[in-house]
This record gives C-alpha cells, structure tokens and sequence, in this order.
C-alpha cells in the first residue's frame, strides 16, 4: 500500500508522517477513467466540510487532554496557556508516555479484538489528538491528512469512486481542513497542487478551490476573520533589508537541509530497536518526558510561541529551546513512529532560526535596518519552503496568515534562497511523483 508524497527532490520532509500508514492504492497514477465531475464535485464539498468539522474536533479533543493533563481542568476552551506553566514538577515526564501508552493499547484493541482494520484507521487521527494533547511536538495537520484520505476510501465502497476521483477527494479534504486550520485558502490550495495533483485541469481544480473556500467559510464562522498569527505592522523593506532577508534565507534552506537528513538519521536509528513499531513511540514518549521536564517549551504543538516570536517576546534561551530543543524532541517523536504533522513544529523552528540569523546579521551590519518580526516570519516560511521543498505555498501561506503586506517581497527573497539551496544540496533529483511504500 502506498501513501502520496510528491516532491522535486529526495530528502524532503512530509506534511504527515509517517507517509504508509493511511494509504490508498496508487493516488498518484495518471487517471485512465473519465471523470464523473457532478459526483465528484457533490462528494468534494462533502470532503470539505468533514475534514473542516473534524479539524474543529480534533482541536478541541486536544485542548480537553492538555488541560486535563497539564492543568488538572475540564475544559475545551481554546489552549492559551503555555505548557511551562504547569505544576506537576517530575511527574511531567509520565504524561507523553501515559498518552502513547493509550494510544497504543486502542491500536492494539482494534487491531487484535475487534480485528478491523477499516476502525484502526479511524482512530488513528484520535490517537494523534492524544499524541499532541498529551506533549508530543507534532502538529494536527498530520490527523486531518489522515481524515482525508480515510474519506477518500470510504467513498470508493460506497459510491465506487475511481482511482483519480479519490485522488481528487483526498486532496480536497486536505485542502478544506489546512484552511480551517490556518484561515489560508489559497496557501492551502497552492500546497495541494505543489505536492498532490499531477494534471492542471479544471475537473482536477475547480473541486479543490470549492473545498479551500468550504475550510475558509468554516474557519471565518467558528474562529474569526482575524488572521491565525498576531504581528505587527513593519514598515517596507529596504534595499539592503532585503539582501539581508536573503542571506537568512540561504541559511535556513541550509538547516532545512541538515533538519531533513537529520531526521532520516533518527528514524534509522530507533527502527533498529529490537521493539515492535507499535510500542516504538512510548521510547520517543519517553524521550520527550524526560526533556520536556527540563525544557518544558517543548511540550505540545507550540502554537502559542509562533506569537511571541513574532512579537518580539522572546529571549536567547527561548530561541534555542524552541529551535534546537524542540526540533531534538520533533525528530524523537517522528523517528519512532508517532504520528502527526509537521508543518507547524517546521515553521515554529524556522521562526526561531529565522530570529536567530537576523541579530547576529543586524550586529554584524548594524547599518542594516531589519526587522526582527519579518525575520520571524520568513525564518517561519524559508523552512516550510526548504524542509517540505514547496515554494508558492510556503510564500502565500505566511502572507494570509499575518495579513502582513509589506513582510511580502521579503518572504519572496527568502522562501527562494531557501528553495534554491534545498533544491542544490540534494543528493539527487527524482521524478514527479514519489510514492513511499
């Protein structure tokens, strides 16, 4: 069975990971079949709307088991604590390996009882909500691919859908939840042609833009219009601010580079564990706790330090935990198995090297007139462009989630060094279309 992953490059890293295990099989051959485009229009806005109120669930699902975990309260109210305001002391290292536990023995369950593997996909998404409710550094997009593509398969016993319909479907879902999640359409829309889609058609297309205004609607209703990331109005980049922007940009594409074999590393390293891959993400649990008891701005998504760094509320040691600790404890967490998304721990890094590689830029051109917020963002926006080799949508994806105007050119500059010098340092190019067995 496989699952898409569609890059220019070896070496990029996945918008979900692990890649195999929600599959379908081949969404990526070329369709043979002729469209039934009123179904698959019908079924594309069905796709949508699931994926958007899904999305919500898992959100909220996650909010519950942080703050019971971490807070000893029953709440599903928005998270806007920070998880290093806990008072559990040492006993915050059971808690990402008391989560992985019951994620494990549900898979276990269904698995072995009750011997369907239609209802272990099911809980699969439910099992990263308890991932990342309970402290592990993964983001929720991860669960709301896995949503999409279970629809996918489901509508293939029940309506009999095609190869290439499903494909549609899939990326459809994906397209609808990453705009619930974020407010960004278009970013999310761009994402799905840059990595799921083969043909540029209107049958392909049009189902797509549905479902980016299907999340967006969603998003506007339940959340707001107000955009996912607070920032601050900065002023246009000069010249020389731009050159600047640039060298970070060529950094992180650098670090986006060393994150992505780094990771390969880790994953090879914990498979060789004498244990089964279903008990393998207690280690990394395990792993976690132990950090997250020193350096507990590494528990969790970290959604909440995407604000600070692009408001300026950061220190040095914030900066390195968030870019260096955090992104240990993410590849612990990937490389044994546990699954979930990465594009928001990818950006959260970023936005810390992003920071980082400004003020040692502005104290070495102290002439230079940068902006320590904009350096956030495309810090945020290079990585996303660098580690998951994307480019339009790593640039639109920062713009409409800061509504930030001026922070475009920049972004611009720096999404395409990062590309750029991803693109050079791989070890080889591959086709199209990659499909990971």
């Amino acid at each position: 069975m496989k699952a898409i992953y569609q890059s220019f490059n070896r070496g990029s890293i996945p918008v979900a990971y692990p890649v195999n295990t929600i599959s379908e099989d081949s969404y990526t051959e070329e369709p043979v079949v002729r469209l039934n485009t009123s179904r698959v229009l019908c079924l594309s806005l069905l796709a949508a709307a699931i994926a958007a109120v899904l999305a919500q669930c898992l959100l909220l699902i996650i909010n519950v088991i942080t703050r019971v975990s971490y807070f000893g309260k029953l709440s599903a109210d928005e998270l806007n604590l920070d998880l290093a305001d806990h008072e559990l002391g040492a006993w915050v290292i059971g808690i990402p390996v008391a989560g992985a536990l019951l994620a494990a023995l549900l898979i276990r369950y269904c698995s072995t009882k009750l011997r369907k593997e239609w209802l272990c996909n099911l809980i699969q998404p439910l099992c990263s909500a308890i991932y990342i409710g309970t402290g592990v550094p993964l983001g929720v997009e991860g669960a709301v691919v896995a949503n999409s593509y279970l629809f996918s398969n489901f509508t293939q016993y029940k309506w009999h859908t095609t190869k290439p319909e499903r494909r549609i479907l899939a990326a459809a879902g994906i397209v609808s939840g990453i705009a619930y999640l974020f407010g960004s359409p278009i970013a999310a829309l761009v994402l799905a042609l840059e990595l799921l889609l083969v043909e540029f058609t209107l049958a392909s297309i049009f189902p797509l833009i549905l479902a980016a205004a299907t999340g967006a609607f969603f998003h506007y209703l339940y959340r707001g219009t107000s955009p996912a990331f607070t920032m601050p109005e900065v002023p246009a980049a000069t010249a020389t601010a731009l050159l600047g922007y640039t060298i970070t940009g060529l950094i992180i594409g650098i670090v986006s580079v060393l994150v992505s074999r780094f990771l390969s590393g880790i994953s090879f390293l914990l498979g060789k564990l004498p244990v089964q891959q279903l008990w393998r993400p207690l280690i990394g649990a395990a792993i976690i706790g132990v950090i997250g008891y020193f350096a507990p701005e590494i528990l969790g998504s970290g959604y909440w330090h995407i604000e600070d760094l692009l408001m300026g509320r950061v220190t040095l040691q914030l900066l390195f935990i968030v870019g260096i600790v955090k992104f240990f404890a993410w590849s612990i967490a990937l490389g044994s198995g546990t699954p979930g998304g990465t594009m928001l721990p990818l950006a959260l890094m970023g936005g810390a090297f992003g920071l980082f590689i400004t003020l040692i830029l502005q104290f070495i051109l102290p002439t230079v007139p940068l902006n320590y917020s904009v350096a956030a963002l495309i810090g945020m926006a290079a990585m996303l462009a660098g580690g998951l080799r994307i480019l339009p949508a790593a640039i639109i994806f920062a713009f409409e989630t800061t509504h930030e105007r001026h922070a475009l050119l920049p972004l611009i500059c720096a999404c395409a060094a990062a590309y750029l010098v991803s693109f050079l340092l791989s070890k080889r190019r591959i086709n199209r279309e990659m499909a990971i067995k």
